[in-house]
C-alpha cells in the first residue's frame, strides 16, 4: 500500500510560484509568476484570480 501511495505521487504535478518586487524610482512593481511543471504528471490549472484593492485584475 506504501509503494502504491509514493508512485502516485510521484506523478503529481509540482507548479511553483514565485514573487517578484522592484523598488526602482518611478518603476516600482509587483508580480507572480509561474515556473515550469516539475512533475512528471501534466498540470493543469482551471482557474486564476487576481485582485488588488478588492478589484479584479
Amino acid at each position: 500500500m506504501i509503494d502504491r501511495s509514493y508512485a502516485r505521487a510521484s506523478v503529481w504535478p509540482r507548479v511553483e510560484l514565485y514573487r517578484s518586487f522592484s523598488v526602482e524610482p518611478e518603476q516600482e512593481s509587483f508580480s507572480y509568476g509561474l515556473i515550469i511543471n516539475n512533475g512528471t504528471g501534466p498540470a493543469i490549472i482551471k482557474y486564476a484570480k487576481v485582485t488588488y484593492n478588492n478589484e479584479h485584475c
